[in-house]
């Protein structure tokens, strides 16, 4: 029987060692085999490597306007 112990953020917890001692590689699995969850994860990745790309030429933008700036 697992006891349900209150844990770090009020929640209770079904592992008896807590989180640490869950299967990590079966949860991935089954979280994986999840067509759903597979597309959520690839719009993640997507996103932020989307984001990624947008700060790099934000910040190559703010270089120019500076560089345009000092020859003023």
């Amino acid at each position: 029987m697992l006891c349900m112990e209150v844990g770090k953020f009020g929640h209770p917890s079904t592992c008896v060692g807590g989180p640490r001692q869950q299967n990590r590689c079966a949860m991935n699995v089954r979280i994986l085999s999840n067509s759903h969850a597979k597309q959520k994860w690839n719009e993640k990745k997507a996103f932020d490597r989307m984001k990624k790309k947008a700060k790099l030429k934000w910040d190559e933008f703010q270089a120019q306007t500076q560089q345009m700036e000092q020859v003023k």
